[in-house]
């Protein structure tokens, strides 16, 4: 059962032009998750003709940027790399804004990889464009939730006519089936419904009220009469182990996860409500920077902009396997190569020795992106045979049928690693571009 809350006129309303501007973007963005052309053209207000000249004239702009970074190479690892050469020595500008967002969309194969026919290559450009808006969009997000939701919790009001309704028994009858079974729930619950519908401040965050009395003092609003919560202090940030699974945590981390998603979805409708009350979980605990957790499969939730730049997959490498110079190797060669040095005696595996050698050597790295802009990876194999040599890999325990799968996947580390190195560069200059967000965004 869906149970939203209704906001009545007069309720909380200090910053509700925060985020304004956005509703009809976001709104604007779901409608445009089409697969048409024509969808498309109709969602951004385009003929045909005009969608083609705007993408001449970006793919024109795009051009300049590169000759900007001194880029005569368009493979994606060289255009990102010299991007992140030149903020090095440059202060940014909004074009470099702008380039950045490009660079961390994962929609961008458009500009790196094989050509595209007219219709396809219209679809992806109007993908890019929404995502780099997207990313934009969560760059204010990252600068306004926080500050609200701090304000909210610092400064909490009551007030005598109601500013929200909350269906308390379709609320009680979802928690029931999570298990959460006591005497005084059915009054508890009542009374914080109440205390929630009569303050402005509560009922914008009321997901996350709801979510830190049940998890913070779940035995009192079970067991204890007439329970009443403290709730800036029920909302402040506690720290867990989230470096390590102890066999507990991470069962626990999920039963915290799932609870604040089932009470989001019954409460709220308006996507920047949820902006605000996901970001506001971020900031009640740590537990969104697990690393153990795949976030992106596993939970509808919005993080904090860094921490979904840093669990985005980026590759330098877009066309995937067919960019190893070293030959052709599936994904599933590897995966069987993986199991198969996973269960070698440890003085005989060979990828962990591998990575830690590439990791520890920037120069393989910047040989190869060399390579890349000479157009002579074909040249790769001292490349490849260092790192064979080098690494202390038991040189003896590798079949010679096995020698060209074991160079590929040599490359396919050094290209990984070339990936990680550049998203790390990119991630580490977001903090220079807040001064393009307008203030009027801000305020």
């Amino acid at each position: 059962m869906k149970v939203k809350l209704v906001l009545y006129k007069g309720g909380y309303d200090e910053d509700d032009g925060d985020f304004d501007d956005y509703d009809d973007f976001l709104e604007k963005l779901d409608s445009e998750h089409t697969d048409t052309l024509e969808d498309m053209l109709v969602s951004h207000e385009l003929t045909e003709k005009q969608a083609e000249e705007n993408f001449d004239e970006f793919m024109t702009w795009y051009e300049n940027m590169l000759k900007k970074y001194s880029c005569s190479c368009p493979q994606k690892a060289v255009v990102c790399e010299n991007f992140c050469n030149y903020l090095d020595k440059n202060e940014p500008d909004e074009d470099d804004f702008y380039f950045w967002r490009l660079c961390l969309s994962d929609s961008n194969d458009l500009l790196f990889t094989e050509e595209w026919d007219k219709e396809d290559k219209l679809l992806a450009y109007f993908k890019l464009i929404d995502d780099i808006e997207l990313i934009r969009f969560m760059f204010v997000m990252d600068k306004t939730c926080p500050s609200k939701f701090s304000r909210l919790i610092s400064d909490i009001t009551f007030c005598d006519d109601p500013v929200v309704r909350i269906e308390k028994n379709a609320l009680l009858k979802e928690l029931r089936k999570k298990n959460f079974n006591g005497d005084q729930l059915d009054d508890n619950l009542s009374n914080l419904c109440n205390k929630i519908e009569h303050s402005p401040e509560l009922a914008a965050l009321a997901p996350l009220v709801f979510y830190a009395a049940l998890t913070r003092y779940r035995r009192k609003m079970l067991d204890t009469p007439g329970f009443e919560m403290n709730f800036s202090k029920a909302m402040r940030y506690m720290e867990y182990n989230i470096g390590d699974d102890n066999g507990k945590n991470l069962g626990n981390f999920a039963k915290h996860i799932e609870l604040y998603i089932l009470l989001r979805d019954i409460m709220l409708e308006d996507e920047t409500d949820i902006y605000l009350n996901d970001y506001g979980f971020s900031m009640m605990s740590n537990i969104c920077k697990c690393r153990l957790i795949d976030w992106k499969c596993e939970y509808n939730i919005i993080r904090p902009l860094q921490l979904e730049l840093e669990d985005d997959y980026f590759t330098g490498f877009p066309n995937g396997l067919d960019d190893n110079p070293c030959g052709s190797v599936s994904i599933d060669d590897i995966m069987i190569f993986e199991d198969y040095d996973n269960k070698q005696p440890l003085p005989r595996r060979i990828l962990d020795k591998i990575r830690d050698y590439i990791k520890n050597d920037s120069r393989i790295g910047s040989e190869y992106l060399e390579l890349i802009r000479t157009d002579s990876t074909d040249e790769c194999m001292p490349l490849v045979n260092r790192v064979l040599t080098e690494s202390g890999i038991y040189l003896k325990g590798i079949k010679p049928k096995m020698i060209p799968l074991v160079n590929a996947i040599i490359m396919q580390e050094i290209m990984e690693n070339i990936s990680q190195g550049i998203q790390t560069r990119l991630i580490k200059n977001m903090s220079r571009f807040e001064k393009f967000i307008k203030q009027e965004e801000l305020s």
